[in-house]
């Protein structure tokens, strides 16, 4: 059956490639709607996720730092250090600033961390290494390729020349990316060096967390402490409620719309053999023989076309992060999943379009 299938469809060559070059687009395309949604979410959480404190303590009624502004008196850390189930803390500086790079002003989330190396708010590097002077930044990768700079090159901050040092990987939020200056470097802008934006805790070996958080909100008032998983999941209801929902519309009506063009192109192959079709139904083809071709057909052309479209995704997806480097798709099984099931309703949907209007070729039509 399936051989026959195929043969039928050979016969129309031209037909053949156009479909499934059309079903090739169209996965494409889905592929890239649903990884570019989770592209930014992955994004935008994936610094804050690669930081392993136990423990936020940020400024009363702020509860994330993707779109809330804390502000903490820096001699803060120290204090918070010597409170009972603190094993070490450290703090992070966080500013919205611009950059003066040879392609010109562009905006980033300026990052400076001080304290134990152990609570990894330094970024994971592809290239170069960590800062070490006040002369000197880390960029994001994507920022970097965005603006044309390398190791070695100078970008300005407020006027002052700093050196790019390290190349930085997983920050990248896509509509900003992180950069990494040391601390009197990010203090200098605000003239103001004793406020911090965040102080990060690890807590010590066998202490409760939540225990901890709520003693450390007891001990210094005017503070919310956040462990880890309650932190990440207020970042991440942050991420979900920005422009997450209109990328899923999007995702969402283009699904729908595609899945409508894979079912039309299927039923127009599959009428387009109507005269092959007639000829079976003059020889007197046995019952269900003729459903069963046009079944096969719609699931080979489905396997093809989605085969085709996962196998050519990669080279799309370099292509555009060439000409757009903050733009990071991530594609995952579920994802592909849905894509899957995506072509399969096509191909079920084109199928029965097919088998409804060959219920209109009447045998004669073999003879025209």
């Amino acid at each position: 059956m399936m051989l026959y299938a195929f043969r039928m469809l050979r016969r129309q060559p031209m037909r053949l490639t156009a479909t499934i070059g059309g079903m090739t687009l169209c996965v494409i395309l889905t592929l890239f709607l649903h990884s570019v949604y989770e592209g930014v979410e992955r994004g935008s959480m994936s610094y804050i996720q690669s930081i392993p404190a136990d423990i936020w303590l940020l400024q009363e009624g702020t509860s994330n730092i993707l779109r809330g502004t804390s502000i903490l008196p820096a001699p803060l850390e120290d204090a918070i250090r010597e409170s009972p189930g603190v094993g070490s803390a450290g703090s992070l500086l966080l500013l919205l600033t611009t950059l003066e790079t040879p392609s010109g002003a562009s905006t980033v989330y300026l990052a400076s961390f001080c304290g134990d190396p152990s609570l990894g708010a330094m970024p994971a590097l592809i290239q170069g290494r960590q800062i070490s002077g006040d002369d000197e930044i880390v960029l994001d990768r994507a920022f970097a390729r965005k603006n044309g700079l390398t190791l070695g090159d100078r970008v300005e901050l407020r006027g002052e020349a700093l050196r790019v040092v390290g190349i930085a990987d997983g920050t990248n939020m896509v509509v900003i990316q992180y950069a990494f200056v040391s601390r009197a470097r990010a203090r200098s802008l605000i003239q103001q060096a004793r406020i911090v934006t965040a102080v990060l805790v690890r807590t010590e070996s066998g202490t409760d967390c939540l225990r901890t958080a709520r003693a450390l909100m007891e001990e210094f008032p005017g503070l919310v402490a956040y462990t880890r998983n309650e932190f990440l999941a207020n970042n991440l209801r942050e991420v979900r409620s920005g422009i997450l929902p209109l990328l899923f519309a999007v995702a969402l009506m283009g699904s729908v719309l595609l899945t409508g063009i894979l079912g039309t192109l299927l039923t127009i192959t599959i009428m387009e053999q109507k005269r092959e079709f007639a000829v079976l139904k003059t020889i007197g083809a046995p019952p269900g023989f003729i459903p069963r071709v046009v079944i096969t057909q719609g699931a080979l052309l489905a396997i093809a076309g989605f085969a085709a479209g996962c196998l050519t995704f990669p080279a799309v997806v370099a292509a555009i992060e060439l000409l757009a480097p903050e733009v990071t798709p991530q594609l995952t099984g579920a994802g592909i999943g849905s894509v899957l099931m995506l072509a399969a309703l096509a191909a079920l949907l084109g199928t029965i379009g097919g088998l409804l209007r060959l219920r209109s070729v009447y045998p004669q039509e073999a003879f025209r």
